[in-house]
């Protein structure tokens, strides 16, 4: 029998580390949107889904909590209509209310394993769906691509989505300085939560911080009385 998935469950989602402001020069990187949701590995191998959370890998060894499966039935019955048939795909899951994300309503959507295909789950999955939004590349067609630089992982990345609809959407990324400062200046409108930039020939390390993230800042003048 052979393995379930090109890279099975679970696997640590590689990290960033916070930067004050964005760099001086856009060398060797590239930017994408932060976004304000659920940090998710999604593994597909024909109907076999499986959505893993964010976890350390210690902890997911001992508990098995990393499995979200059961939590979001849309997303697993959408994630089986991809075109790619075997892939391991590193992104977020987010509830999108009007044009703004909705991390509160994102929150009601986990519930007590006990109530997996309860009424609760299925109507919390009808009254607020998720759409996943993928931003990185582990596997694909029986291969671990982990060890490629990040610039050759979103190609194929792109390459795997192509076609693909919402509520799946392949994260927008720029190499320009500019049009990063664009959107870290506009993307809290939509509720979003900075950039992350990314070494183009920089591999996946799961567990490590080898990304960077800027977020934005923000200050409030206070009078303390005791």
């Amino acid at each position: 029998m052979g393995e379930r998935f090109a890279v099975d469950p679970p696997v640590e989602p590689m990290l960033a580390k916070p930067i004050d402001g964005l760099p001086h020069s856009a060398e060797g990187l590239a930017f994408e949107p932060k976004w304000d949701g659920f940090r998710v590995l999604v593994y597909r191998r024909g109907d076999d889904v499986v959505i893993q959370g964010r976890m350390r890998a210690a902890d997911a060894a001992a508990t098995g909590a990393w499995d979200l499966t059961y939590a979001f039935p849309e997303m697993v019955e959408r994630i089986r209509h991809l075109r790619a048939t075997d892939v391991v795909l590193d992104g977020e899951l987010v509830v999108i209310q009007g044009e703004r994300l909705a991390f509160d309503a994102l929150q009601m959507r986990l519930r007590p394993r006990k109530e997996a295909g309860g009424w609760k789950i299925a109507q919390l999955a009808q009254d607020l769906p998720t759409s996943f939004v993928a931003f990185d590349l582990v596997a694909i067609d029986g291969r671990d691509v982990r060890g490629l630089g990040a610039d050759e992982r979103r190609s194929l990345l792109a390459e795997a989505l192509a076609g693909e609809a919402p509520p799946v959407h392949l994260t927008p990324q720029t190499r320009d300085l500019a049009v990063a400062a664009r959107w870290f200046a506009e993307l809290p409108g939509a509720g979003l939560d900075g950039l992350i930039a990314k070494p183009l020939d920089g591999p996946y390390t799961p567990g490590k911080r080898t990304l960077f993230k800027v977020k934005q800042r923000h200050t409030v003048d206070v009078v303390v009385a005791g």
